[in-house]
């Protein structure tokens, strides 16, 4: 057995190391009065200057190969000077943190870096690969052997956040008549992938341009979702955007005017170009139609319902036009407890992986409800910190259409539109 002992300032590093052993255990006593430490790498703070002797004991815990070693070694802690300067940086890449150090001991100067989560490295390595999302202390020891008044030391914090990256993603939808292209605005993602869903329960459609044919009018949620195919932790953003698709003929025109009070819905349609005008608004939840240009509904149930109002020509037939509407009711205002949401491979496969974390740990539920609001599939309630979680649903006996993720919580509640 043998070990290494790096000073810099009030700091030791040590590592330890032996050879035709199979299960070494090592103890360190630093010799400073603090309590051993168990492992073959470990960094340490002397209270003050001195000289320490430091002791490792190495016991293989293989009974077949009994073996137990001890030895020690004479340190001096020199403590910080005044002579040295150091600064030290930090960028973070996911979850893999470089540091940059610049100090002013010349090309003799030596360095540790203690990253906060227990590891430390010394010259020349500078990066480290975090394994849990957290704030991190990560300091520099620094200084030059034999020195003793260059040795300092400087400390930041980082934030390792596997969902903090500089993606952005937004789209505009452009609609001529059926017709609707998307302006896409995208940024960030080294190996970029495109995927729209038309809001119609067409399969959807991977790349750009994003052009699409509705083949009526109505009200459609678009939804894309913008990866970075070789980092899509980092970068997987869904954005939705609600398209009113409108139809006309023979010279008639129709606009259509919602106010939702909870859930009670006042309309007024407007048209032109009929010489005897009528009008049908239907209210979408199998209630009887409107026959009047404004008038006010109640809803009985939750959900999301399409108000489509048709104004035509009595003795014209070939003057109408439709417009619609999507209106949502809901009976509980939803607190956002749940943060960091997003699921992949989009469209679904057989197994569909949601990352996610709570505001405060809690119970969570996930249920999958497809397209007109019927509960589909319910997962069984777990209980979770508030650090990054992952989930594995299996959707391998739904078919093609379109989804809704919903995430439950003690504290409310968030969908996620999904398409298989």
């Amino acid at each position: 057995m043998n070990f290494t002992v790096q000073t810099i300032g009030n700091v030791a590093a040590l590592e330890a190391f032996s050879s035709n052993t199979s299960i070494p255990i090592y103890t360190i006593e630093w010799g400073d009065g603090s309590p051993t430490e168990v492992g073959d790498a470990a960094l340490h703070t002397y209270a003050s200057p001195g000289n320490y002797l430091v002791c490792v004991q190495m016991i293989d815990a293989d009974p077949t190969l009994p073996c137990e070693l001890y030895e020690c070694q004479n340190i001096e802690i020199t403590g910080e000077g005044s002579d040295c300067e150091v600064a030290l940086e930090v960028a973070v890449d996911v979850q893999t943190a470089t540091a940059t150090i610049t100090g002013n001991g010349g090309p003799l100067a030596e360095y540790i870096i203690d990253w906060g989560d227990g590891s430390f490295d010394s010259n020349p390595i500078v990066e480290h690969t975090y394994s849990i999302t957290n704030i991190y202390n990560v300091c520099v020891y620094y200084g030059v052997d034999g020195n003793s008044g260059c040795q300092t030391s400087a400390c930041t914090e980082v934030n390792i956040d596997p969902f903090a990256s500089d993606c952005y993603f937004d789209f505009v939808p452009v609609v001529n008549g059926l017709d609707v292209e998307l302006e896409i605005l995208a940024a960030g993602a080294a190996d970029p992938e495109f995927f729209f869903d038309w809001g119609d329960g067409s399969p959807g459609a991977y790349g750009t341009p994003a052009i699409y044919n509705y083949s009526g009018a109505g009200t459609y949620e678009i939804c894309g979702t913008y990866t970075d195919l070789s980092n899509p932790i980092a970068c997987q953003l869904n954005v939705c955007e609600t398209v009113t698709i409108s139809t006309s003929s023979g010279g008639c025109e129709v606009t259509l005017d919602v106010t939702q009070n909870g859930s009670e819905i006042s309309v007024v349609a407007i048209g032109t170009g009929a010489n005897l005008p009528s009008y049908n608004i239907d209210w979408g939840d199998g209630s009887l139609p409107l026959l009047t240009s404004t008038g006010t509904h109640a809803y009985n149930n939750s959900g999301a319902f399409e108000i489509c109002a048709t104004y035509f020509d009595e003795v014209d037939f070939a003057c109408t036009s439709t417009v619609c509407e999507t209106v949502v009711i809901t009976s509980v205002e939803e607190a956002r407890a749940v943060a960091l949401i997003n699921a992949r491979p989009v469209p679904m496969e057989d197994w569909v992986q949601v990352n996610y974390a709570l505001i405060t740990p809690g119970q969570i539920q996930f249920r999958l409800m497809d397209a007109t609001g019927r509960i589909v599939e319910t997962y069984m309630p777990i209980q979770v910190s508030n650090e990054l979680q992952t989930a594995q649903l299996d959707v391998s006996q739904l078919p093609s259409g379109v989804y809704f993720l919903e995430c439950l919580t003690d504290a409310g509640s968030q969908s996620l539109r999904l398409i298989k």
